[in-house]
């Protein structure tokens, strides 16, 4: 896991949702050879990112592929070092949120680099919530 990114925008959505269990946040590794649950419950720690609501999901990596390439139709890769010389992460994955609904559907897709996005997904998150 790196900090900053999309956990910083994140963390912002957590301390924005009002309390309960109407709402559930969800972090997939898109490395899960190295991140272990141990590695990523530490990387929650470490960044105060331990909201009761906030799942960190590890998993054999073809199961995670499937899930987030097939199903959240993102992007996660592995890097081509040969033609990259920035020392550029493992692994190239998507920056996008997705907000998923009770019954599995997926209902937006959210730059998870802009910190605009808190507000957006609060808005859509507070309005599915509603209309429960």
């Amino acid at each position: 896991p790196r900090p900053g990114g999309t956990a910083a925008v994140v963390k912002r959505l957590a301390s924005s949702l009002p309390a309960g269990d109407g709402y559930a946040l969800v972090s997939v590794t898109v490395d899960p050879t190295k991140d272990t649950p141990q590695i990523l419950r530490a990387y929650a720690k470490r960044l105060g990112l331990e909201d009761p609501r906030w799942s960190f999901l590890t998993g054999p990596p073809a199961a995670i592929k499937a899930w987030v390439v097939d199903g959240f139709r993102m992007a996660a890769q592995p890097a081509d070092a040969a033609s990259d010389q920035r020392q550029a992460p493992e692994i190239i994955h998507s920056s996008r949120l997705a907000l998923v609904d009770k019954h599995g559907e997926i209902r937006g897709y959210y730059d998870g680099l802009l910190n605009e996005s808190v507000d957006a997904i609060r808005h859509d998150a507070l309005q599915l919530h509603r209309e429960d």
